[in-house]
């Protein structure tokens, strides 16, 4: 349990606060994204220019095959890796 929140900015734009602090911004984020229903199935990918912190990170939920096309989903899966 280390989110303490979830900010929605935009569709399928938000920023994960965390409870722990990392030594740094240095960290990995691996994750998934879906709708649900199985039939939108995405990805999570960091937010090109956006906040990462060593507290927080902004992410991405984009359609798989769709470019950059951002969505919003009901389901995302994320794992962070770093130096605490």
């Amino acid at each position: 349990h280390c989110v303490t929140s979830l900010t929605d900015n935009a569709t399928g734009d938000y920023t994960v606060n965390l409870s722990i602090t990392f030594s740094s911004a240095n960290y990995a984020v691996t994750g998934f994204a879906t709708d649900g229903t199985g039939s939108q199935k995405g990805f999570v990918c960091g937010a090109s220019g956006g906040i990462k912190t060593a507290t927080a990170r902004q992410v991405n939920t984009v359609r798989i095959g769709s470019g950059t096309t951002e969505i919003d989903v009901v389901e995302v899966g994320l794992s962070f890796f770093g130096d605490l």
